[in-house]
């Protein structure tokens, strides 16, 4: 499947156009497996490494220069967050490896990490946010936040 990924004022769209343009992975990202979910791709200089979430679903929490941030996998309905607290929320739905995805970016008052971008991305089952979830919340500095884009297009659904 092609999957092209583009900025658009803060927001992602993504297309899934057999013509649109392969993303690109920035060279030296490695690959790696979230069980029972996907792969995804990563900086080298990142590390993903297993934790606990309250309500035992499965978490892995991405680190590196610039972010930090946490990829859950659930089977709970989940949404995207409204960012009360923050600014210049924007959130867009999408499409990605063909399955339903949302997507926002805000900012909040934390002076380590300002960003957010966040993803809710249906990667099996039902369609309907009650299948397979992935959820992606990353914190970042503005220079930090730049691994989203071709994270979030990188990811591949296990068959």
């Amino acid at each position: 499947m092609r999957v092209a990924v583009w900025s658009v004022a803060g927001l992602l769209l993504v297309s899934c156009s057999p013509n649109a343009p392969q993303p690109e992975v920035p060279a030296g990202w490695k690959s790696v497996g979230i069980p029972s979910c996907c792969t995804v791709a990563i900086p080298s200089d990142a590390t993903l490494k297993a934790g606990k979430d309250p309500v035992d679903d499965p978490v892995f929490l991405l680190r590196g220069p610039g972010y930090e941030g946490m990829f859950t996998v659930t089977g709970r309905g989940s949404a995207l967050p409204i960012a009360s607290s923050g600014t210049n929320y924007k959130a867009d739905q999408l499409t990605l490896d063909g399955r339903p995805a949302g997507v926002a970016s805000y900012r909040v008052a934390d002076p380590n990490y300002p960003e957010r971008r966040s993803l809710l991305w249906t990667f099996a089952g039902r369609n309907d946010g009650s299948g397979k979830n992935l959820v992606l919340d990353l914190s970042c500095k503005e220079t930090g936040c730049a691994v989203f884009l071709p994270m979030i297009g990188s990811l591949d659904a296990k068959p």
